[in-house]
C-alpha cells in the first residue's frame, strides 16, 4: 500500500514565519479574500507534520474511502504528508470549500484523517487509529495566502502521542496542532 517505515529519512520544507491575522479569532468570516493568483488556481498544498509520535507506528493519510497516502519525509523526530487540496465556490456561511480526494465530511465539515496502525497498514500492532484534522481550523489568513501560489503550503504540526502512549486518535486541536505558513516542498 506505499506506506512508508517511520525510520526512513529525507529533507524536511523550509520553515517561515507564521502568519497571523484578526480573522484567525473567527474562522468562518463571511467575505473571503483569496490573492488575485488564487482566483484561476484554487489549489492549496497541505502538509501535516507529526512529532513526538510512538515508535514503531506507521501512518498514513486516507484518500478516500479506504486509500491510503505514504509520507513524504520520515525521521525519527517526524513524518511529514505532502497533500493538495482544491478550494470550491465559497459555502452559503462564506466558509472556505475543501474538496478533493482526502477531504472526509461533509462541505460545512470538512477534515482529513491521519490513519495508524492497522489503519496505516501495518501487520501484527495492537493500534488501529485515526485522527482527525478538521480543516475549518486553519486559519482564514493562512488560506488566502497559501491559496493558488505555488511556493507557499500551510502546515499543521501534530503532536503525535495520546497520554495512553499510543499514536494520535479523535479529533486534534490546539495545543496539539498548530498551523503555519511554510516554502512548499520540492
Amino acid at each position: 500500500m506505499g506506506v512508508v517505515q517511520v525510520d526512513a529519512c529525507c529533507g524536511l520544507p523550509r520553515r517561515t514565519d507564521t502568519i497571523r491575522n484578526k480573522s484567525d479569532e473567527n474562522p468562518r468570516m463571511t467575505a473571503i479574500r483569496l490573492p488575485h493568483h488564487a482566483r484561476t488556481s484554487h489549489a492549496l498544498q497541505l502538509i501535516l507534520t507529526l512529532t513526538a509520535f510512538p515508535s514503531g507506528v506507521l501512518f498514513a493519510v486516507q484518500q478516500g474511502r479506504d486509500g491510503l497516502w505514504p509520507p513524504y519525509a520520515a525521521s525519527a523526530e517526524s513524518i511529514s504528508f505532502a497533500i493538495t487540496m482544491d478550494i470550491g465556490p465559497a459555502l452559503a456561511d462564506g466558509s472556505f470549500n475543501f474538496r478533493g480526494p482526502f477531504a472526509q465530511g461533509t462541505p460545512a465539515d470538512r477534515f482529513v484523517y491521519v490513519n495508524s496502525g492497522g489503519y496505516a497498514g501495518q501487520q501484527n500492532t495492537p493500534w488501529e487509529r485515526r485522527a482527525k484534522i478538521q480543516l475549518g481550523g486553519i486559519p482564514r489568513g493562512l488560506v488566502e495566502a497559501a491559496a493558488g501560489d505555488p511556493d507557499r503550503a500551510i502546515e499543521g504540526r501534530i503532536h503525535g502521542t495520546m497520554p495512553d502512549g499510543g499514536p494520535v486518535c479523535a479529533t486534534v486541536h490546539p495545543p496539539l496542532l498548530h498551523w503555519q505558513l511554510v516554502a512548499r516542498p520540492r
